[in-house]
């Protein structure tokens, strides 16, 4: 992988659609999306896994206790 882009999210569910969207209109699809879940009350796991069937490269999702920014 040439890139890494790691993103942390709590109940946003509309910016992590808008940051999916941008992701997959990417010409170079050689990079790893982490998305780190700080314990959101929404439930990201089922549009995930959509994602992940779907897209051209690679979505890793690990949901978290809620630890707030400092973790």
């Amino acid at each position: 992988m040439d890139l890494t882009i790691i993103t942390p999210t709590y109940n946003r569910p509309d910016k992590l659609s808008k940051l999916y969207d941008s992701l997959s209109y990417q010409t170079n699809k050689n990079f790893d999306w982490i998305i780190i879940d700080d314990g959101s009350k929404f439930s990201y796991e089922y549009q995930i896994a959509k994602w992940k069937k779907e897209s051209n490269f690679s979505i890793i999702y690990e949901k978290k206790e809620n630890g707030g920014k400092s973790r």
